[in-house]
C-alpha cells in the first residue's frame, strides 16, 4: 500500500513539473535533452502555449502559437518564449519522424520588484 502511495505521488509530482503537453513525441517517448524548467521571469504572469516541431536531429526548428490556449498574448513575451524553445534538445534518431511534434507550455512569473529602503535623515 505504501509503495502504490508513493507511486502515486511521484507520478503526480512528475507531471505537474513537466511543460510538454501532449503530442508525437510524448506518444513516442522522445526525450529531452536539454535541460529547461520551462519558466521566464519577466513583467507578465501567465502562460503560453506552443507546438513545436523537432528534426531527426534533435533540434526544434519551428514553433506555431497557440492563442486560444494561451493567457500571455505579448510580443515581447512571445519573442522571450521563441527563444527558449529554440534552446530544447531532444534525443537525436533515424527511428522518428522527420518533424516530430509536441505542444509546449511556457510559464511567465512576474518578478519581484526589490523592496526600497527607508531613507535616513
Amino acid at each position: 500500500m505504501k509503495f502504490l502511495l508513493s507511486a502515486i505521488i511521484c507520478l503526480l509530482l512528475h507531471s505537474a513539473q513537466s511543460q510538454l503537453l501532449s503530442g508525437e513525441i510524448i506518444d513516442d517517448q522522445r526525450k529531452m535533452t536539454s535541460t529547461s524548467n520551462f519558466t521566464i521571469n519577466s513583467i507578465y504572469e501567465g502562460y503560453v502555449v506552443y507546438e513545436i516541431s523537432v528534426d531527426n536531429l534533435g533540434k526544434v526548428n519551428s514553433e506555431r502559437f497557440i492563442a486560444e490556449k494561451s493567457t500571455v498574448k505579448s510580443t515581447p513575451a512571445n519573442i522571450a518564449a521563441k527563444n527558449l524553445l529554440k534552446s530544447l534538445t531532444f534525443e537525436p534518431g533515424d527511428k522518428f519522424p522527420k518533424y516530430h511534434h509536441v505542444l509546449v507550455k511556457v510559464k511567465f512569473v512576474k518578478q519581484k520588484t526589490a523592496e526600497t529602503t527607508p531613507k535616513t535623515k
